[in-house]
């Protein structure tokens, strides 16, 4: 999608302004929704390529309002905005500002990708386009509808101070009905490219940020490297979240486990990720049976089409595990060892006969792999008294 040129609609807007006070009502109106829409909608439907109607204009000296706005891209994308609310003044359109922007419950449906573009460059214009002082989005919706998947925020309602160095406030929710909060703020800044800085982050009231969480964007993508403390994660909260954005989550019905504040670090840029996630002390049970786990860490990479990962848990204080894996799709492989002190002690958590019937400790090493619904596991013991 192509960065709207302001300057085209504000000096139409301008000499449309200056027209228009010299007119009576009767002629206005003629001029605005026979003569300046239908302009509106063409030029602003060029530069997005895409279908742009218009139901209404009204002006008055500083006021601008469009009612009923529908922008669509075929298989791409649907907006439509009930009512669009534009502030300005003769000597703020001569330097391409407007004092305020109001977004009247935009509707927004994600229906798929568009179509890749043979352009030599998308780079970001060195500066907006448009300087707005104030954009604000009131009671908005944005939908996600990729083949029979679903994903929903609703109650949208963003303040936008400036365009160039803006500070925001935003609040939403996830899921339908009363789905999940979040809340976010920050500040920004445009010069040469757009970056983006979160100072909260909050997610069903539970802050998650531990210092500011910066973004950078370029022609590529965004790039963003931070570190966040996630809220206490157990079956009932995956499954909650699950359910309210329609996840495919489906766990073995006797499987219980919780993890005691998790801490994810990461660095994502267009080419590569990474990401690191800690948990102080985890506990994973099925029936009557139940580990513990503790200093579990993961670190996990992906560039190109290519996943790797490694990382370490303590079982039960006493086996310390460590691991790395490899997904290429559609295979997963992977070595572990393990480190036991006492057979017989973690035997017995499982079966008590086995207690006294092994003795000492060892390593036990191993690999396996993954492909198709076939899964093939390899191992070794080395015991020792």
């Amino acid at each position: 999608m192509t960065i709207i040129c302001g300057r085209h609609l504000l000096g139409l807007l301008l000499m449309l302004t200056l027209a228009l006070s010299a007119t009576g009502w009767l002629l206005r109106d003629r001029l605005l929704n026979d003569g300046l829409r239908p302009v509106a909608a063409h030029l602003v439907g060029q530069q997005l390529d895409a279908e742009v109607r218009i139901a209404r204009l009204s002006l008055s000296s500083k006021r601008l309002q469009l009612t009923g706005l529908h922008i669509e891209q075929q298989d791409v994308y649907r907006v439509a905005v009930a009512e669009t609310d534009i502030r300005f003044t003769l000597g703020g359109l001569w330097r391409r500002q407007l004092k305020a922007v109001h977004l009247h419950s935009p509707r927004i449906e994600i229906l798929g990708l568009p179509a890749a573009k043979d352009e030599t460059s998308s780079e970001f214009p060195e500066q907006p386009p448009i300087e707005i002082a104030d954009l604000r989005v009131s009671d908005g919706a944005v939908t996600l509808l990729i083949g029979e998947d679903r994903r929903e925020i609703h109650a949208l309602n963003i303040d936008l101070y400036g365009t160039r160095n803006p500070r925001f406030e935003a609040s939403a929710r996830l899921g339908e009905g009363a789905g999940i909060r979040i809340d976010l703020s920050g500040t920004g800044n445009w010069d040469r490219q757009p970056g983006l800085t979160l100072t909260r982050f909050d997610w069903d009231g539970a802050p998650l940020l531990e210092a500011p969480l910066p973004f950078q964007f370029d022609h590529s993508g965004a790039t963003v490297a931070g570190n966040a403390r996630l809220p206490r994660l157990n079956r009932a909260e995956l499954e909650r979240v699950a359910t309210l954005l329609t996840l495919p989550v489906e766990l073995p019905p006797e499987l219980d486990f919780s993890f005691q504040t998790p801490k994810i670090s990461f660095a994502i840029n267009p080419a590569k990720l990474d990401v690191q996630l800690t948990v102080s002390t985890a506990t994973v049970q099925s029936g009557t049976r139940k580990l513990d786990l503790d200093a579990l860490a993961v670190n996990l990479h992906r560039q190109d089409d290519t996943w790797t990962g490694k990382g370490r848990f303590l079982l039960e204080n006493t086996v310390q595990n460590t691991f790395t894996f490899s997904f290429i799709e559609p295979k997963l492989t992977g070595e572990f060892t393990s480190i036991i002190d006492d057979f017989g002690a973690l035997a017995g958590r499982f079966a008590p006969e086995w207690k006294e019937q092994l003795l000492g400790g060892g390593m036990l090493k191993g690999e396996f792999s993954t492909e198709s619904g076939r899964t093939l596991l390899a191992a070794e013991l080395f015991g020792r008294r």
